[in-house]
Protein backbone atom coordinates (compact mmCIF):
# COMPACT_ATOMS: atom_id res chain seq x y z
CA UNK A 1 0.00 0.00 0.00
CA UNK A 2 1.18 3.52 -0.75
CA UNK A 3 1.85 5.87 2.12
CA UNK A 4 -0.76 8.56 2.70
CA UNK A 5 -3.54 6.44 1.17
CA UNK A 6 -7.12 6.45 2.49
CA UNK A 7 -8.56 3.02 3.24
CA UNK A 8 -11.23 1.36 5.38
CA UNK A 9 -10.78 -1.55 7.76
CA UNK A 10 -13.82 -3.67 8.69
CA UNK A 11 -14.02 -6.20 11.52
CA UNK A 12 -16.78 -8.75 12.21
CA UNK A 13 -17.21 -8.63 16.00
CA UNK A 14 -19.30 -11.14 17.96
CA UNK A 15 -20.87 -10.38 21.32
CA UNK A 16 -19.81 -13.38 23.41
CA UNK A 17 -21.04 -11.93 26.68
CA UNK A 18 -24.36 -11.88 28.52
CA UNK A 19 -25.32 -8.22 28.01
CA UNK A 20 -26.18 -6.29 24.87
CA UNK A 21 -23.84 -3.76 23.29
CA UNK A 22 -25.72 -0.51 22.76
CA UNK A 23 -25.17 2.29 20.28
CA UNK A 24 -23.33 4.13 23.07
CA UNK A 25 -20.51 1.59 22.73
CA UNK A 26 -17.58 2.82 20.64
CA UNK A 27 -14.64 1.35 18.74
CA UNK A 28 -11.54 3.30 19.81
CA UNK A 29 -7.86 3.32 18.89
CA UNK A 30 -5.68 2.24 21.83
CA UNK A 31 -2.09 1.75 20.62
CA UNK A 32 0.30 1.37 17.69
CA UNK A 33 0.22 3.62 14.62
CA UNK A 34 -2.98 5.63 14.87
CA UNK A 35 -3.40 5.97 11.07
CA UNK A 36 -5.64 8.98 11.75
CA UNK A 37 -8.32 6.73 13.26
CA UNK A 38 -11.49 8.32 14.60
CA UNK A 39 -13.90 7.02 17.23
CA UNK A 40 -16.77 5.00 15.73
CA UNK A 41 -20.05 4.34 17.53
CA UNK A 42 -21.83 1.04 16.97
CA UNK A 43 -24.69 1.69 14.57
CA UNK A 44 -27.11 -0.79 16.19
CA UNK A 45 -27.65 -2.85 19.32
CA UNK A 46 -25.70 -6.14 19.35
CA UNK A 47 -27.39 -8.78 21.48
CA UNK A 48 -25.45 -11.68 23.05
CA UNK A 49 -24.50 -14.30 20.49
CA UNK A 50 -24.91 -11.97 17.51
CA UNK A 51 -22.33 -10.16 15.40
CA UNK A 52 -21.79 -6.75 13.85
CA UNK A 53 -19.50 -5.41 11.12
CA UNK A 54 -17.65 -2.31 12.27
CA UNK A 55 -15.62 -0.13 9.88
CA UNK A 56 -13.01 2.52 10.62
CA UNK A 57 -11.64 4.94 8.01
CA UNK A 58 -7.84 5.19 8.13
CA UNK A 59 -4.87 6.80 6.37
CA UNK A 60 -1.72 4.76 5.83
CA UNK A 61 1.50 6.16 7.37
CA UNK A 62 3.90 7.87 4.98
CA UNK A 63 7.04 6.05 6.14
CA UNK A 64 7.91 2.65 4.65
CA UNK A 65 7.45 -0.56 6.63
CA UNK A 66 4.87 -2.49 8.64
CA UNK A 67 2.30 -0.57 10.66
CA UNK A 68 -0.25 -1.88 13.14
CA UNK A 69 -3.11 -0.03 14.82
CA UNK A 70 -4.85 -1.66 17.79
CA UNK A 71 -8.49 -1.10 18.76
CA UNK A 72 -10.87 -2.02 21.57
CA UNK A 73 -14.50 -1.36 22.45
CA UNK A 74 -15.34 1.36 24.96
CA UNK A 75 -18.59 0.84 26.88
CA UNK A 76 -21.05 3.49 27.98
CA UNK A 77 -19.53 3.13 31.47
CA UNK A 78 -16.01 3.99 30.29
CA UNK A 79 -14.69 0.42 30.42
CA UNK A 80 -12.76 -1.17 27.55
CA UNK A 81 -12.73 -4.74 26.32
CA UNK A 82 -11.45 -6.63 23.32
CA UNK A 83 -11.04 -10.18 22.10
CA UNK A 84 -9.58 -13.41 23.49
CA UNK A 85 -10.62 -15.63 26.38
CA UNK A 86 -10.33 -12.75 28.84
CA UNK A 87 -11.60 -10.10 26.41
CA UNK A 88 -8.45 -8.10 27.14
CA UNK A 89 -6.64 -8.23 23.79
CA UNK A 90 -7.17 -5.61 21.09
CA UNK A 91 -8.27 -6.33 17.54
CA UNK A 92 -6.06 -4.74 14.93
CA UNK A 93 -5.19 -3.76 11.39
CA UNK A 94 -1.73 -4.55 9.98
CA UNK A 95 -0.46 -3.02 6.74
CA UNK A 96 2.82 -2.55 4.89
CA UNK A 97 3.53 0.73 3.13
CA UNK A 98 5.90 1.06 0.19
CA UNK A 99 6.36 4.80 -0.10
CA UNK A 100 4.53 7.94 -1.10
CA UNK A 101 3.04 8.62 -4.50
CA UNK A 102 5.21 11.36 -5.96
CA UNK A 103 6.43 13.04 -9.11
CA UNK A 104 10.00 12.00 -9.85
CA UNK A 105 10.67 14.30 -12.83
CA UNK A 106 8.96 16.98 -14.90
CA UNK A 107 10.02 18.99 -17.93
CA UNK A 108 8.73 21.68 -20.27
CA UNK A 109 9.47 22.20 -23.95
CA UNK A 110 8.24 24.62 -26.59
CA UNK A 111 7.97 23.98 -30.32
CA UNK A 112 9.53 26.02 -31.76
CA UNK A 113 12.07 26.59 -29.01
CA UNK A 114 12.20 30.34 -29.72
CA UNK A 115 9.91 32.96 -31.24
CA UNK A 116 10.51 35.89 -33.59
CA UNK A 117 7.43 37.76 -34.77
CA UNK A 118 4.66 40.14 -33.87
CA UNK A 119 3.43 40.48 -30.30
CA UNK A 120 1.30 39.85 -28.37
CA UNK A 121 1.28 36.16 -29.27
CA UNK A 122 0.60 32.78 -27.72
CA UNK A 123 3.27 30.12 -27.33
CA UNK A 124 2.31 26.47 -26.94
CA UNK A 125 4.14 24.28 -24.44
CA UNK A 126 4.49 20.56 -23.81
CA UNK A 127 4.64 19.26 -20.23
CA UNK A 128 6.06 15.80 -19.49
CA UNK A 129 5.62 14.40 -15.98
CA UNK A 130 6.88 11.11 -14.51
CA UNK A 131 5.42 9.52 -11.37
CA UNK A 132 6.44 6.55 -9.24
CA UNK A 133 2.96 5.01 -9.14
CA UNK A 134 -0.78 5.50 -9.47
CA UNK A 135 -2.33 8.78 -8.38
CA UNK A 136 -3.41 12.25 -9.49
CA UNK A 137 -0.97 15.08 -10.18
CA UNK A 138 -2.05 18.73 -10.25
CA UNK A 139 0.36 21.31 -11.60
CA UNK A 140 0.79 24.80 -13.01
CA UNK A 141 3.29 26.53 -15.29
CA UNK A 142 5.07 29.48 -13.68
CA UNK A 143 7.22 32.40 -14.70
CA UNK A 144 8.68 35.00 -12.36
CA UNK A 145 5.55 37.12 -12.64
CA UNK A 146 2.55 34.88 -13.35
CA UNK A 147 1.25 31.34 -13.52
CA UNK A 148 -1.06 29.32 -15.74
CA UNK A 149 -4.34 27.62 -15.00
CA UNK A 150 -4.15 24.43 -12.94
CA UNK A 151 -3.86 21.21 -14.93
CA UNK A 152 -4.28 17.58 -13.91
CA UNK A 153 -2.80 14.23 -14.90
CA UNK A 154 -4.23 10.92 -13.66
CA UNK A 155 -1.74 8.04 -13.47
CA UNK A 156 -2.96 4.45 -13.29
CA UNK A 157 0.61 3.20 -12.79
CA UNK A 158 4.17 4.47 -12.66
CA UNK A 159 5.30 6.12 -15.89
CA UNK A 160 5.43 9.31 -17.93
CA UNK A 161 2.55 11.32 -19.36
CA UNK A 162 2.59 14.33 -21.66
CA UNK A 163 0.21 17.24 -22.11
CA UNK A 164 0.42 19.16 -25.39
CA UNK A 165 -0.59 22.67 -26.43
CA UNK A 166 -0.50 24.43 -23.07
CA UNK A 167 -0.98 28.12 -24.00
CA UNK A 168 1.24 30.91 -22.68
CA UNK A 169 0.72 34.51 -23.79
CA UNK A 170 3.67 36.87 -24.29
CA UNK A 171 3.49 40.62 -24.91
CA UNK A 172 7.11 41.72 -25.31
CA UNK A 173 10.64 40.61 -26.11
CA UNK A 174 12.17 38.56 -23.32
CA UNK A 175 14.15 35.46 -22.44
CA UNK A 176 11.10 33.71 -21.03
CA UNK A 177 11.86 31.31 -18.17
CA UNK A 178 9.08 28.85 -17.36
CA UNK A 179 8.90 26.07 -14.78
CA UNK A 180 6.49 23.29 -13.85
CA UNK A 181 5.22 23.58 -10.28
CA UNK A 182 3.76 20.35 -8.86
CA UNK A 183 1.01 21.36 -6.43
CA UNK A 184 -0.01 17.80 -5.56
CA UNK A 185 1.24 15.39 -4.41
CA UNK A 186 4.63 16.68 -3.34
CA UNK A 187 4.93 20.45 -3.89
CA UNK A 188 7.97 20.63 -6.16
CA UNK A 189 9.24 23.11 -8.70
CA UNK A 190 11.43 21.85 -11.52
CA UNK A 191 14.22 23.39 -13.61
CA UNK A 192 13.28 26.17 -15.98
CA UNK A 193 13.13 26.08 -19.76
CA UNK A 194 14.27 29.32 -21.45
CA UNK A 195 12.39 30.46 -24.55
CA UNK A 196 13.89 33.49 -26.35
CA UNK A 197 11.12 35.80 -27.56
CA UNK A 198 11.88 38.64 -30.00
CA UNK A 199 8.93 40.85 -30.88
CA UNK A 200 9.14 42.61 -34.25
CA UNK A 201 7.33 45.82 -35.23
Amino acid sequence: MKGGQNFTKTWALTNGGSASWTTDFKVIYVSGDSMNASVVNLDRVVDPGTSINVSVDLISPTNDGEHQANFMILTDKGETFGIGSNCDRPFWVLIRTSGLFQVTSASLTADPGSYIGTCPTTLYLKASITSNGAGTVTYTIRSDSKQSNTYEMVFTAAGTQTKLDIPWKVKESTDLELRIYIAEPNHQIFDAVTIPVSCTP
